[in-house]
């Protein structure tokens, strides 16, 4: 006898009551108890005639839950025992019940259509293999994505999809859908039979190619710390080393995080900094995932964007950081200062501190930084026993990147840039908006501002220009404070209108660092007039991109 038990959730639907048929057919059990019917009373006399039981009883669901189900047939007699109930995908049984039925087993069979397997219980002797139909169980067909690639694949479904002589289209279908299932079968065995043998035999070749990768990857080493404790300088000592973790490593299920951070904490000092600074490095661009990379270095490519935004100077000396180009600030998203000096870019963050290490030197920082940069600079501890300039994590208390704090800020980076609408900005933008200016240059301050003007970077962007060259010098690239404050074409008209403060700019100087840092030297008149003329030299620049010719002294007029 067998008997079967399913949480079959739900009979009320087609594709259900087709699960439970293929179930059926398979195994063909004496008792069938289903639970999670979810049917109202009534159903049990036609669910019986559909699937040729001859009794049957139901337990009615509640509401939209529950419901059970209980069918058998004419070979299963009442032995008026207790009733025994079954509860997800377990049976329980007790002491005297296995007793009385020595030889009984239970199998949990595959998903069919729900996430609870039904569960086979046969009682009795169990059939020889070959007396039966039960004892050979029919293999289920699963088509693998391998056999897409191979062209004798094809063939095997062009020769085996033919038609046969049949009462109807409905069995020649079925026929053919069986004999290509079959021949697939039988040929993926042959050809592809000792894909786990293969498998095992390259895990065991994997030492040797870990061995070839260390060479490649890890040959600037200065040197690692063994399992014991001993510093290892020999090239040969580093390889055994990286390969045993690595080879370890990749043959456990789980492999520690502690034993990842431990590996990595052995890295030499100069083995770290090289790897931040290709991670942080802004010229390392997109061509540097090079031809075939592997998983683990496109990895580390596609998480290089991340990492930048968390990356910032840790201060030692300062000899190495530069104030205006270096994130060394604690303030995301640029960790840079807000207004950049036009005398000196060059400077470093040891020029800030004063002889005696005891503080900043305030006097400097307010003359050449606003509100806003002033707190985040004085907000930097200062050490009176210096170490040398790092790099550090910001979003975590000891500068030491986690997967938890890395997740952090993948998911918030639009909150970390500091709004327009917030703190300094707040008082920054009143005024700007207060300004007694026509609002078409307003606008255009604003749209400069956010790097939001038609420029050919921003076009390259949207696919509607093939390069960033500008259209007036045709060299340097066409970014917003190019296209206004730096373009040679202009430079003219800066002059004549003698406004000093845009000479000797750096190239990778910023429309917004400009606008702020005239905002901070300039007095209200001279800022107005300033914005008056950035906007004169934009309109005329457009006009030249757009066929005219031309004329400096227009653009002199207008803003006099």
């Amino acid at each position: 006898m067998i008997i079967q038990a399913w949480n079959i959730r739900g009979l009320n639907s087609p594709k259900r009551k087709r699960y439970l048929r293929l179930l059926l057919k398979d195994y063909h059990p004496n008792v069938l108890f289903l639970q999670e019917t979810r049917l109202g009373g009534g159903s049990c006399t036609a669910i019986c005639q559909k699937f040729s039981f001859t009794h049957g009883y139901e337990e009615p669901s509640c509401g939209l839950s529950g419901g059970l189900m209980l069918l058998w047939d004419s070979s299963v007699f009442s032995s008026g025992a207790d009733t025994i109930q079954e509860r997800l995908d377990w049976a329980l049984i007790n002491s005297e019940w296995e007793e009385s039925i020595p030889l009984a087993g239970l199998t949990h069979l595959d998903f069919f259509g729900s996430d609870h397997r039904p569960l086979l219980l046969t009682i009795g002797d169990l059939p020889e293999v070959g007396n039966s139909s039960f004892s050979h169980k029919r293999k289920r067909f699963r088509y693998e994505a391998m056999w897409s690639i191979d062209p004798e694949c094809h063939q095997i479904v062009s020769s085996s999809w033919e038609s046969t002589p049949a009462s109807s289209v409905t069995e020649v279908v079925l026929h053919n859908i069986s004999s290509c299932a079959q021949i697939l079968g039988e040929w993926h065995e042959k050809k592809y039979g000792k894909l786990p043998k293969d498998i095992r035999n390259t895990k065991r070749s994997t030492p040797l190619v870990l061995h070839n990768l260390i060479q490649f990857y890890f040959s600037d080493l200065l040197g690692l710390i063994n399992e014991a404790g001993v510093w290892c300088s020999d090239g040969d000592d580093i390889l055994n080393i990286i390969e045993q973790y690595y080879t370890t490593l990749f043959m456990t299920s789980f492999p520690a995080d502690e034993d990842t951070e431990a590996w990595l904490g052995n890295l030499s000092l100069e083995a770290k900094s090289n790897y931040v600074h290709i991670l942080s490095t802004e010229d390392y661009g997109e061509g540097g995932v090079g031809q075939a990379p592997s998983y683990v270095w496109r990895s580390i490519i596609w998480g290089r964007s991340l990492l930048i935004k968390g990356l910032r100077k840790r201060v030692g000396t300062g000899d190495t950081i530069l104030v205006f180009k270096d994130p060394w600030l604690p303030r995301p998203a640029t960790f840079r200062p807000y207004c950049s000096t036009l005398d000196n870019p060059n400077l470093l963050v040891r020029d800030l501190i004063n002889e005696s290490r005891s503080g900043w030197n305030m006097q400097m920082v307010r003359e050449l930084f606003n509100v806003a940069d002033q707190q985040s600079i004085c907000s930097l501890p200062i050490s009176k026993f210096p170490k040398a300039d790092s790099w550090m994590w910001h979003y975590t208390a000891d500068g030491t990147y986690s997967v938890k704090s890395g997740y952090f800020v993948a998911s918030q980076l639009d909150q970390f840039d500091p709004s327009p609408s917030k703190s300094w900005f707040a008082v920054w933008w009143k005024g700007f908006w207060k300004t007694s200016l026509p609002k078409k240059v307003l606008i255009f301050a604003w749209r400069g501002f956010h790097d939001a003007l038609p420029t050919y970077v921003g076009l390259q962007k949207r696919k509607v220009v093939d390069h960033t060259n500008c259209p007036i010098c045709g060299f340097s690239v066409d970014s917003n404070s190019h296209a206004v404050f730096l373009c040679r074409g202009f430079k003219k008209i800066w002059k004549e209108l003698r406004v000093s403060m845009l000479n000797n700019l750096s190239m990778d100087i910023s429309f917004k660092q400009i606008v702020l840092k005239a905002s901070e030297i300039l007095s209200r008149s001279e800022y107005e007039l300033f914005l008056v003329a950035a906007w004169y030299i934009w309109s005329e620049r457009n006009q030249i991109v757009h066929g005219r010719k031309a004329n400096p002294s227009d653009v002199v007029e207008g803003v006099e």
